[in-house]
């Protein structure tokens, strides 16, 4: 082969292995079985960019799985009532102001828990974040009698309500074993 062949050839092969290492790469967490990857997902009534899981519609919508780095956070959109079941999921989003669940104005979202769910916030936010103008509803998903959430909210947050000096919306824990700090 000549010098001019080699080349060309050298050229395809770096072109492929650039090509082969920009795919992307699953973040640990899927929305009704359906991974959420590094370079965004999207589905019915969900979309995942930028960090944030945006979930736009009644749903019901099943989250699952982990993510400690901070590369995931949920938001219910405004004017949204939807159900929520967290299926063993961790959420970590513990840098200043990151908010691992925040419902939108006017969110009225019901949480359903099937076994444990860890979900944790960065400094001045709410484990879940429930100002004043939303509704958040806690208990048990349907067969799960044991369902568990262990939530806390960064220095100055609730675990579960207004984020630093903020009204909380109204909470209401049906049923569930809830821990938040």
């Amino acid at each position: 082969m000549d010098k001019p062949n080699w080349i060309r050839l050298l050229a395809v092969v770096a072109a492929t292995f650039t090509a082969v290492t920009a795919i992307a790469a699953p973040v640990g967490v899927t929305v009704n079985g359906i991974p959420l990857d590094s370079d965004g997902s999207d589905g019915e009534g969900w979309m995942y960019a930028s960090f944030t899981l945006t979930l736009t519609n009644t749903g019901p919508f099943t989250l699952s799985g982990t993510n400690t780095a901070g590369a995931v956070r949920v938001v219910v959109s405004e004017n949204v009532t939807n159900t929520v079941t967290l299926s063993n999921l961790t959420l970590y989003a513990k840098s200043s102001g990151q908010c691992a669940f925040a419902l939108g104005a006017n969110a009225d979202v019901s949480l359903l828990l099937a076994g444990t769910n860890r979900l944790a916030s960065g400094a001045n936010r709410a484990g879940i974040e429930v100002a004043a103008g939303r509704s958040l509803s806690i208990t048990n998903a349907p067969g799960d009698a044991a369902g568990v959430l262990l939530v806390t909210g960064g220095s100055r947050g609730a675990g579960i309500g207004g984020g630093d000096q903020a009204a909380c919306g109204l909470v209401t824990f049906p049923g569930g074993a809830v821990t938040a700090a």
